[in-house]
């Protein structure tokens, strides 16, 4: 009995591929066949339209030839408009802090700096075009973390739009940081003539604005918050937030709260993509309610703070490289009671020692030395970095913090108060 042996095929292919390759072939025919190849009436081909044709909808062609994905996710980026309008104070009140005299010779010239950041922040958030002027290095990197833009992902891309949330409260004179027992406002206003309460300005209503107000006012401003020339828009390429999508994360209270923005003591921050810079993580709505966005959060990092930190971070940082550093600042409220009675106690010990010499009557109530003392600590602790945090008003003791506004402290005191060297020493300690 003969047996023949059957010959192997020479160009063996497993069964499986050559399903793989017909079954693409298939749906590449069955794209092909969805798309016109003529132009249509209107002008544009039929890769511009919706095809009519049986393909499923979730079959899509992506720029790497991949078939099953869809290559632009669209994320939306829930934002409270008071959020950017701290953004705006922070800046011109640390102008301020610094001695900024066009603040102190037109009182309504810091509303109108504030007015012309708060409406470039905005425009540049819902338009994505970038002003036509000359600023600092720092607000360029701003206004491109804020610029919506599209993010990559290893097989697809994010497109980063915001939705503006109207608060209601307006941005007006009167600029509230706190509501019911806790309220306090930062007024910008002109200074009334010959009316002054503790040697500080009363203020009045200033005239309506203006862009062209705004624009020469803002000129005014660059000198206290910029260490080097301003420069024009230097493009996405030659600043540090060029493609950077930290300002569209998430942001979660973990302790204490701000209660128009979503600034805290301490924060969880949350993206889809890495977060590169963490100061710039101040805006996004956790779960907006009655929100349809879906967020498909990737990465975590701690944050704290509030949009009115960042202009003054900025300002004060050695280098633009530094946006990098994922260390947050840690934030403490300390209590002005007790800078007060340790100030007492000292004075008193030092009467009872006979330090000071002979004591003499001191014609001040107790009320008027802590005002004395609070105007005097206020030239190097007042709190332009994040005035709208504090503590959750659960706990028995309301924490505010040590705040100022426009009109609250004089840059130009010569006559400032004496106080004992280790407590001026520890003052300026707590302060940087």
């Amino acid at each position: 009995m003969s047996t023949t042996k059957r010959q192997k095929n020479p160009n063996p292919q497993p069964k499986r591929a050559k399903r793989r390759a017909n079954r693409e072939k298939k749906i590449e025919k069955m794209i092909k066949a969805s798309v016109p190849s003529k132009p249509l009436s209107n002008g544009t081909t039929g890769a511009n339209v919706r095809s009519t044709s049986t393909v499923p909808a979730f079959i899509r062609q992506s720029d790497d030839q991949s078939i099953g994905s869809i290559n632009t996710i669209p994320v939306y980026v829930p934002v409270k408009d008071r959020s950017v309008a701290y953004l705006a104070m922070g800046i011109v009140l640390r102008a301020i802090q610094y001695g900024s005299e066009a603040a102190q010779v037109n009182q309504q010239v810091p509303y109108y700096q504030f007015r012309y950041l708060y409406d470039t922040f905005l425009s540049v958030m819902q338009s994505g075009v970038l002003p036509t002027t000359t600023a600092p290095q720092w607000f360029w990197e701003i206004l491109y973390a804020l610029k919506p833009k599209e993010g990559k992902f290893k097989t697809g891309k994010a497109n980063y739009t915001w939705v503006i949330k109207d608060t209601g409260l307006g941005v007006d004179q009167v600029f509230t940081l706190g509501t019911g027992e806790d309220n306090y406002s930062i007024y910008w206003g002109t200074g009334v003539a010959n009316l002054a309460i503790n040697g500080l300005p009363v203020l009045g209503p200033v005239p309506t604005y203006t862009q062209e107000l705004g624009l020469a006012a803002i000129a005014s401003l660059w000198p206290y918050v910029s260490k080097g020339a301003v420069i024009a828009d230097p493009g996405p390429d030659n600043v540090w937030t060029g493609y950077d999508t930290s300002a569209f994360a998430v942001v979660y209270p973990e302790l204490g709260e701000s209660y128009f923005s979503e600034g805290a003591v301490r924060t969880t921050l949350y993206s889809e993509r890495h977060i590169d810079s963490p100061l710039f993580c101040q805006f996004g709505i956790y779960q907006d309610p009655g929100s349809l966005y879906w967020r498909g959060w990737h990465q975590a990092r701690v944050g704290s703070g509030s949009p009115c930190m960042i202009g003054p971070t900025l300002c004060e940082l050695p280098d633009l490289k530094h946006l990098r550093n994922k260390l947050v600042p840690i934030i403490k409220f300390y209590n002005f009671d007790e800078f007060f009675e340790q100030l007492s106690l000292t004075v008193g010990l030092a009467l009872e020692r006979g330090i000071v010499g002979s004591a003499t009557i001191c014609p001040l109530t107790a009320q008027q030395v802590a005002i004395l003392l609070r105007q005097a600590i206020l030239q190097v602790t007042s709190n332009h970095v994040a005035q709208d945090v504090r503590y959750s008003g659960d706990s028995f003791v309301n924490m505010l913090p040590f705040t100022v506004g426009p009109n609250g402290t004089n840059g130009g005191q010569t006559i400032a108060m004496q106080l004992p060297t280790f407590l001026a020493e520890n003052i300026r300690a707590i302060a940087t």
